[in-house]
């Protein structure tokens, strides 16, 4: 919100360069974060260029001054099991997970929060459904949040222990 404060303050200010925002979704933890949401959802629709992060988030910014400069960009990180990383690079994790399961394997994951509007619970949901099918994967979760415990708990009903690491904060994703 505080990015999307200034870029909206230098515009009122007669700022003529292009301002592209982005909006990667919304959390309610407490009062103060509604508030800063709030102020983004007024003035986000106020850019010359919205991207988005998935197009769920387009019904939100229907309002927007001119729907046709609103663009959905997904988050997506793709590792081939080549080696040919179109990704950041978990190093250690990473390796640790194809020396377990084959160095063929498509290793597949997430970086970030571990929070309900992530959407971890579809990845562990997916990969349960990859396992069913019998088809051969290896999973890395990169992040901490409030919902750490209920998803490594859902890992286990799922029988995806062997398949699914998690391995806590990552200071550097790129290691």
């Amino acid at each position: 919100y505080k990015m999307t404060a200034a870029a909206w303050l230098l515009r009122r200010t007669g700022a003529r360069w292009p301002w592209v925002a982005f909006f990667h979704g919304h959390t309610a933890e407490d009062l103060k974060v509604r508030v800063y949401h709030a102020v983004d959802r007024a003035l986000l629709p106020r850019a010359d260029r919205l991207v988005l992060m998935a197009e769920a988030h387009r019904a939100r910014f229907a309002h927007a001054r001119d729907a046709s400069r609103v663009r959905v960009v997904h988050n997506a990180v793709i590792a081939l099991p080549n080696g040919g990383a179109a990704a950041p690079d978990l190093g250690a994790a990473r390796e640790a997970a194809r020396a377990r399961h084959g160095a063929d394997v498509p290793l597949v994951g997430v970086v970030g929060r571990l929070s309900h509007e992530k959407g971890v619970d579809v990845l562990l949901d997916a990969c349960a459904l990859l396992r069913g099918r019998g088809v051969r994967f290896a999973a890395v979760v990169a992040g901490d949040g409030p919902d750490r415990a209920a998803l490594d708990a859902r890992c286990r009903e799922l029988g995806l222990a062997e398949d699914v690491t998690f391995l806590g904060h990552v200071a550097a994703v790129q290691g």
